[in-house]
C-alpha cells in the first residue's frame, strides 16, 4: 500500500509519502487512519475532521475499504477561487 500526505499533514508527519504491507485488522480507510494516529510521528494530525481521504483517484469515505494495492492520500482542507 502506497500512503501520500498533502499539505500541512506533509509537513506535520515529517513525509511526502511511504509504503508497507497491511496488517489484518485494518480493512477500511477509518481503520488505516486509526493505525497510523497510533503508530506514527505527529500522527494525530490525521484526526482534524477536516482530514479528507482519497483511495485510486476518489474521494471515499472512511468507511470505504483498503487493501495492499491501495493507493490512499490524505488531504486537508483546500479552497480555491
Amino acid at each position: 500500500m502506497r500512503v501520500s500526505y498533502f499539505g500541512r499533514l506533509r509537513e506535520q508527519l515529517q513525509t511526502e509519502s511511504e509504503e508497507f504491507y497491511l496488517i489484518t485488522e485494518i480493512r477500511t480507510a477509518g481503520e488505516l487512519r486509526d493505525w497510523l494516529v497510533k503508530n506514527r510521528r505527529n500522527g494525530s494530525c490525521l484526526q482534524d475532521k477536516s482530514v479528507r481521504v482519497i483511495i485510486g483517484d476518489d474521494i471515499a469515505t472512511w468507511e470505504d475499504k483498503v487493501n495492499n494495492t491501495s493507493e490512499v492520500a490524505f488531504i486537508p482542507p483546500v479552497s480555491g477561487g
